[in-house]
């Protein structure tokens, strides 16, 4: 299905529910705004998969809307993988949620369930893959 006419569902009361695979424990190292986890599964450091987390907190700013900047999340998601010309590079991901400091703990859940389906429905499947709008 083409993203015009995608349907998301609003309020839904789940994220995305994944089936099959198996659990990978995260081992994590870093400070209380930055952090980097990595996937146990693989110990080969050029292969090993990985997660970089930030944390900005608001901050007074007399130029914004209500006084605060926003609140920023970030996730960014590398994927090592080995070309078939024997090269290697990173895929990632990066998931980023900016907020405003009076956003409920409610209207961020339903944030991130709208966002997450626009990283998993099949919907988007095109989009993601070819990179295609239609």
């Amino acid at each position: 299905m083409p993203i015009n006419g995608a349907t998301p569902i609003v309020g839904a009361t789940a994220f995305v529910a994944p089936t099959g695979g198996s659990a990978d424990t995260l081992s994590a190292f870093g400070s209380l705004s930055e952090m980097k986890a990595v996937f146990d599964g693989d110990t080969e450091v050029l292969t090993q998969k990985s997660i970089d987390l930030s944390v900005k907190d608001a901050k007074v700013s007399s130029s914004a809307p209500n006084g605060y900047t926003q609140a920023r999340r970030t996730a960014l998601l590398k994927f090592p993988l080995e070309l078939d010309n024997g090269n290697r590079t990173v895929c990632t991901v990066q998931v980023s949620l900016a907020v405003d400091v009076e956003a409920t703990a409610a209207e961020i859940a339903e944030y991130m369930s709208i966002a997450s389906q626009v990283c998993g429905d099949t919907d988007f499947a095109t989009f993601w893959k070819l990179g295609t709008l239609e």
